[in-house]
């Protein structure tokens, strides 16, 4: 059973990250609200010690073929604007399947669960659990997506100054 709940787990993650990316590039405009980290994020991040600890959890950028762990030697805008892309996409991925995840519990209501009030308490604390992960990974997008759109506009700017002289 548990293993059960382990393929459904990533199953459902597994086709809610493909939809998210099937979605239209327009959706990943990175000036919408959603993408826009607000000042008590900022100083919340801070608080936590995000930039101490974010690069200690596991990616799976190798999936799609953008990996923060091989990054390129020369950055230019191109790159920028990929991994602006990317960040924008994998933000609100992990939002929708943070939220997702907590629709879970409603497997308990499945037949094959004998004990229906062990399965809900289990499944509600693998639904947080889920949640909570998520969440980590939102905050740590909402909190590289300014440096990757401040790192684009001094690169353009690089660009245009190259061309003048």
């Amino acid at each position: 059973m548990t293993v059960t709940l382990l393929l459904f787990f990533i199953l459902v993650n597994g086709v809610l990250g493909l939809f998210i990316r099937s979605l239209p590039p327009a959706v990943f405009n990175e000036t919408f609200s959603i993408y826009q980290m607000r000042l008590w994020e900022k100083r919340l991040y801070r608080r936590l010690g995000l930039h101490k600890w974010k690069n200690r959890l596991p990616q799976a950028g190798w999936m799609t073929g953008f990996s923060r762990k091989r990054l390129p030697n020369a950055v230019d805008t191109a790159y920028a604007e990929r991994f602006i892309w990317e960040t924008c996409c994998a933000m609100l991925g992990h939002f929708v399947m943070a939220f997702a995840g907590l629709l879970f519990p409603l497997a308990a209501l499945l037949p094959w669960a004998h004990n229906k009030d062990a399965w809900f308490a289990g499944l509600w604390f693998l639904a947080v659990l889920h949640f909570l992960i998520q969440i980590l990974y939102v905050m740590i997008q909402r909190y590289n997506l300014p440096r990757f759109v401040q790192l684009r506009e001094r690169l353009r700017q690089q660009k245009f100054k190259r061309r003048l002289f």
